[in-house]
């Protein structure tokens, strides 16, 4: 019997899913800083989800930023500016996770209507936006 494809849809659905779940086993540690600080916390490694989530704030803002990006990547016709609208609305309602420089590039976006943050820095909360883009990229 021959197994059947995922179809790219399926492929993309898999992948966000990954990405939430292994975020969300992954949010314990964030902050202990060092991988001691992690295996003193967690001898056995983290090996459960701890919830963090609230009925309000289901996922923290790696996930809720990608997946509002990816939602955007799906429209007929992008709009950066939309984009970065729901992100600013989102950081306001909600915001769960968002750090001291996203925040004020947030800030500087929402006030100057520029994505450019005010002192030209950047963390690796980027690199969780690169999903979508690279599923919205396959041909």
């Amino acid at each position: 019997m021959v197994k059947p494809q995922p179809t790219p849809a399926e492929r993309a659905r898999g992948a966000l899913l990954a990405f939430a779940a292994g975020n969300a086993l992954g949010l314990p540690a964030q902050d202990l800083g060092t991988a001691a600080a992690i295996a003193e916390r967690y001898p056995d490694g983290l090996g459960d989800i701890d919830r963090r989530d609230t009925a309000a704030s289901p996922w923290d803002d790696d996930v809720a930023l990608a997946l509002l990006l990816g939602d955007e990547l799906l429209q007929p016709a992008v709009d950066l500016r939309r984009l970065a609208r729901r992100w600013i609305e989102w950081a306001r309602d909600d915001g769960r996770g968002i750090g001291p420089r996203t925040r004020r590039a947030r800030d500087h976006s929402a006030h100057e209507g520029t994505p450019a943050g005010p002192d030209g820095t950047a963390t690796n909360g980027a690199v969780s936006r690169c999903l979508p883009v690279a599923l919205a990229t396959l041909s």
